[in-house]
């Protein structure tokens, strides 16, 4: 018995037939965006919180007590060194002094005549018309009176300084105080500060430092010292800067002063101090502000864009893409943030390439096609194609 294919079944069969002998399409390959990692110079600067401490900050208080009779400055204005401050009623400093200075004279005049006196007693004791005995007490008047004068002469000292203490002077230059005496108040050695009086010519800018910051600032100090030392020139000093709480940078430039000599053992911080200037009297104590430490000689350093960098359980790392377009995946160690890019300390050379746009679509050991990142005149990062 014969089978008869219909005619459709058969246009059937050629036509898969005829769709089995065509060769099947590759897939198109992911289309990536790379950049080139590049070696810049650069500065490595640090960023802390500081707050600022005046260099002299001084609480007035009168040494002597008596009655205040004038105040001589208006409250939290600028003093020059010198400038009288306060005055204290004189007049009981002055009658002291006055009564010390008689005394002095009355002294004076007792050892005058004890010394006339012994040396008459020491014409006469050898022709016997006085006795040792008269001599030897002649000779205790006059030390007697020469002890009484040098007494009489600290009292008259003591009360020359006390009369001096009755006018307060500012002790150097810098910005006064609210007084918290008025005129006619008993004020004294214990009655408190009248004032306080605080220097404006230098802030100082105290901060934390990590430990591993210093130990990293260290290593270049150390390596900055011996590159000066070959150069026969001296090593040049961190650059320190100061932003103010409007975010806006302070003109002018301090340095490192002062270094702790140990670490707390309780934040594993030191204690750092900048000095800053103040001509212009705009920062004042206590003010909170960002310090910015910055080496002062610029270093060569690789960076790529922040976008390129992945992180997983085993740590950061990019995704490469070798000249042949095979994507590998680059275990890398970084360093700071600076604006979009980040500096490479380890995994990476200058030239690779690292994708920076479509990270989410490569996978390792696939191919791709690459668009570099154009250095040239678009600057606004566009891609350019490349090869691969």
């Amino acid at each position: 018995m014969k089978h008869h294919l219909s005619p459709l079944f058969i246009a059937i069969l050629l036509i898969l037939t005829a769709c089995g002998d065509k060769p099947q399409q590759a897939m198109p390959l992911v289309e990536v965006i790379v950049d080139e990692v590049v070696s810049v110079p650069y500065k490595p600067k640090h960023s802390f919180v500081g707050r600022l401490e005046a260099r002299q900050d001084v609480s007035i208080i009168a040494k002597v007590t008596g009655y205040l009779r004038a105040r001589r400055f208006r409250e939290g204005e600028l003093v020059e060194k010198g400038e009288l401050l306060y005055e204290i009623e004189a007049d009981p400093f002055e009658a002291e002094l006055a009564q010390a200075k008689a005394d002095v004279a009355r002294a004076e005049a007792n050892r005058k005549v004890a010394e006339l006196n012994y040396q008459r007693g020491n014409t006469l004791v050898g022709s016997g018309a006085i006795s040792q005995s008269q001599m030897d007490d002649l000779n205790a008047k006059q030390l007697e009176t020469t002890a009484a004068l040098a007494s009489a002469q600290a009292s008259l000292m003591s009360a020359q300084v006390n009369l001096n203490y009755s006018t307060i002077h500012a002790p150097f230059a810098g910005r006064i105080g609210r007084s918290e005496f008025d005129v006619g108040d008993l004020v004294g050695p214990d009655f408190g500060a009248l004032t306080t009086l605080v220097s404006v010519d230098h802030m100082q800018a105290t901060f934390q430092v990590s430990e591993r910051i210093l130990m990293e600032a260290e290593q270049d100090r150390v390596v900055a010292a011996a590159e000066a030392k070959l150069a026969n020139r001296e090593a040049k000093k961190a650059i320190v800067y100061v932003e103010l709480a409007n975010n806006t940078l302070y003109p002018h430039q301090g340095v490192i002063d002062f270094v702790a000599n140990r670490i707390d053992e309780k934040t594993g911080t030191i204690e750092v101090r900048a000095l800053i200037p103040n001509p212009e009297g705009r920062l004042r104590p206590g003010q909170y502000v960002r310090v910015v430490v910055e080496v002062p000689d610029a270093a060569n350093v690789l960076m790529i864009p922040q976008s390129a960098v992945q992180a997983d359980q085993k740590g950061p790392y990019v995704l490469m893409v070798s000249q042949d377009g095979l994507v590998q995946r680059q275990d890398v160690q970084f360093d700071q943030r600076v604006g979009e890019k980040v500096v490479v300390m380890s995994g990476l050379k200058s030239g690779d390439l690292v994708i920076v746009r479509g990270v989410q679509k490569a996978r390792p050991g696939q191919h791709v096609k690459v668009k570099v990142i154009s250095r040239g005149p678009s600057a606004d990062g566009t891609a350019t194609n490349k090869g691969a």
